[in-house]
């Protein structure tokens, strides 16, 4: 008898430990299949934020080459010191990133960045005068606003060119549009971007030859004023950067500043009204002067010494 009890007493004990068993199985499996799930949930963010950092990392690049461009078209050589330029790389770009000018010559510009205190795999980036970039990581999707923006540029470029006059499209990202220019039934020019790839595919740009003379006469006023208000201690320095200041404005906007509040939205030199006043007025007869000699413009009247680096 009492053998029998014991053994059923053991045969209960076994059922409860193997009933434990397969729980203790099940959990495991179960947690194996949501654990994964839960490391995706948390990754994907840290995905977006890193795609998010390295396509501004090549918008902010792609801007320096454009002010480098602008510099280097006045002072006829690219600078190592980016305070110069007239660009302030955003804050969470610098946080990120460290962006350095490798080489700025009269001929070659090399601007590199790579990742603040990231291990042996954090990103690298380079890029030239001419665009050309290099970098260790796939290239993210561009913005469509930002592309907009630039085929607006373009398109303002190609009608301001003489005709037959071809213009190169420029920026990191180019062939998302594609461009034509021709006669409307005024015989007027009209451009005409079309978007053929995602994500801009099907949209529609158009501008004509009057937008671009309005922004261009919008600067008239100019002419009504002296360049009286400067001092003469540094009107050197101070006209050098009003007229970078109106040339890298009106390259991207399509005319010239008003006032400071218009032109830190592009650049972040710090000058009065007056002084963008006077820069409008050097472009202006700067233009004036080029369009009379039908040769590519050249500085009049006040000569730009060499800024030694």
């Amino acid at each position: 008898m009492t053998c029998s009890v014991i053994f059923q007493v053991m045969q209960r004990t076994r059922g409860f430990i193997f009933l434990c068993a397969v729980l203790l199985a099940l959990l495991k499996g179960w947690s194996q299949i949501v654990s994964p799930t839960s490391s995706l949930a948390e990754v994907e963010p840290r995905r977006e934020d890193r795609s998010s950092a390295r396509l501004g990392l090549l918008e902010t690049l792609e801007r320096l080459v454009v002010h480098e461009n602008y510099y280097r078209s006045i002072y006829g050589k690219f600078t190592p010191r980016l305070e110069r330029i007239g660009y302030s790389v955003p804050s969470q770009i610098a946080e990120t990133y460290e962006i350095r000018v490798l080489e700025g010559s009269d001929r070659k510009l090399l601007i590199t960045a790579f990742e603040q205190g990231a291990s042996q795999k954090g990103d690298l980036a380079s890029i030239d005068q001419f665009f050309h970039l290099e970098a260790n990581f796939p290239l993210p999707l561009p913005r469509s606003k930002y592309l907009r923006t630039q085929a607006e540029k373009h398109l303002r470029a190609m009608l301001e060119a003489q005709p037959g006059f071809s213009v190169s499209e420029e920026g990191v990202y180019q062939g998302f549009f594609s461009y034509e220019v021709k006669p409307d039934s005024t015989g007027k020019r009209v451009g005409l971007a079309t978007g053929i790839r995602p994500p801009v595919l099907g949209m529609q740009i158009e501008s004509n030859e009057a937008q671009v003379a309005q922004a261009g006469a919008e600067a008239g006023i100019a002419e009504l004023l002296d360049d009286t208000g400067l001092a003469e201690a540094n009107v050197m320095s101070q006209a050098e950067e009003a007229y970078l200041a109106q040339q890298i404005f009106r390259g991207e906007v399509g005319r010239y500043a008003r006032n400071m509040e218009e032109l830190a939205k592009i650049t972040n030199f710090n000058l009065s009204d007056v002084e963008l006043m006077h820069g409008i007025n050097r472009s202006v007869a700067a233009e004036t002067q080029a369009q009379a000699a039908n040769s590519p413009l050249k500085e009049p009247g006040l000569v730009i010494e060499a800024i030694p680096e």
